[in-house]
């Protein structure tokens, strides 16, 4: 309570990045198992709106995401699918709008448009890039949220069906 109660009251508002999507998961998988509590309403509604703030830093106007190396991209990718697998096991709603599903289609969008040969990482900064491929990260999301989406089952897929990217590697302003 105390961990959450910080985080709510003190740390949200600040990070833009995977710090800040850690943060709102930690409180959400906290709230998915104690809803009785009386601040519940309060922090909930609180993080559906510290979501909303923060996913305007999530994806510039260009399309690029706030992370460049996928170990990143995928640590944020990571902790935004987190709690919709809490969800699944809970029952208790995602404090994600709209605007949240939009943004994670575009962190996707971008994680397969910056992948090199056969959407692997390629090992930008200090991450482990090359371990990475947007095959993995693309399956949950295809297979659970984004089923309409013919890049990605293309890629989730591994090109069995679907439909290959018009514009496999993207140069981003």
């Amino acid at each position: 309570w105390l961990q959450t109660d910080y985080l709510v009251n003190v740390y949200y508002g600040t990070a833009t990045n995977n710090w800040g999507s850690y943060a709102t998961q930690g409180v959400y998988s906290f709230l998915a198992r104690f809803p009785e509590m009386t601040v519940f309403d309060e922090w909930y509604n609180i993080t559906l709106g510290e979501n909303d703030r923060m996913t305007q830093h999530f994806v510039q106007e260009d399309g690029l995401a706030v992370e460049l190396a996928q170990g990143y991209l995928n640590t944020i990718i990571n902790s935004l699918e987190e709690p919709i697998r809490i969800q699944q096991y809970t029952g208790l709603e995602v404090p994600y709008s709209d605007l949240m599903y939009d943004t994670i289609y575009k962190l996707l969008e971008c994680y397969v448009y910056c992948s090199g040969p056969g959407f692997r990482g390629t090992n930008i900064g200090d991450s482990n890039d090359y371990t990475a491929t947007a095959h993995a990260r693309l399956i949950y999301w295809y297979n659970n949220i984004f089923r309409d989406n013919k890049m990605f089952e293309y890629v989730a897929t591994n090109g069995v069906s679907g439909k290959m990217p018009d514009n496999a590697t993207t140069n981003y302003p």
